[in-house]
């Protein structure tokens, strides 16, 4: 399974609206990088390729340390970006 590359940069904007999260904007260096930190502290570098086709599922949940319907969740819009901080804290990332 994988993610259209338009929903990972939804993703990264839907970040920006989270309280104390940072997402720098986006770099082009062959693929399209960003960082995202939680109180300036850097918590994940995620990409989308500039090649054809959709982002793998398995990188994504990876990126975003969330479970399949976690990640789907998060892209679908129930989950925040509050409630995706929320996750991190719960498991030690954060």
């Amino acid at each position: 399974m994988s993610i259209k590359k338009r929903n990972i940069k939804r993703l990264w904007s839907k970040l920006e609206a989270g309280k104390d999260i940072i997402v720098n904007p986006p770099r082009e260096s062959g693929d399209t990088l960003t960082e995202i930190y939680y109180k300036n502290k850097l918590i994940l570098t995620s990409k989308c390729s500039h090649g054809g086709g959709d982002a793998p599922m398995e990188l994504l949940m990876k990126d975003f340390k969330l479970d399949k319907q976690n990640l789907l969740n998060f892209v679908n819009c129930p989950l925040s970006a509050d409630g995706w901080i929320d996750k991190l804290k719960k498991k030690g990332y954060i």
